[in-house]
């Protein structure tokens, strides 16, 4: 989160608002890889 932290302080360079929306979508019911994720995202824009 200190990464987070710094990129938020590093937008506010220069402005009086930013907002930062972090989201975090992890899942341990079942085995995924990357590519697999790719390949799904690739056809959904077929």
């Amino acid at each position: 989160m200190d990464v987070a932290k710094e990129i938020h302080e590093n937008a506010m360079a220069g402005t009086t608002r930013v907002i930062t929306n972090i989201t975090i979508d992890e899942r341990r019911d079942k085995e995924v890889n990357m590519e697999e994720q790719v390949d799904i995202v690739t056809q959904s824009l077929r």
